[in-house]
């Protein structure tokens, strides 16, 4: 992100962390999604 911001692909006002932390998040539920739904 910190890269994105300095080379002007990320909005300069944009939440680095709490943009880290959404990403992350979605990317967790949707494994934990997956795991519970039996990989398939």
């Amino acid at each position: 992100m910190p890269k994105g911001l300095q080379e002007s692909e990320v909005h300069p006002n944009l939440d680095v962390d709490a943009a880290a932390f959404t990403f992350l998040g979605m990317i967790q539920s949707t494994a934990t999604i997956w795991a519970l739904n039996g990989y398939s």
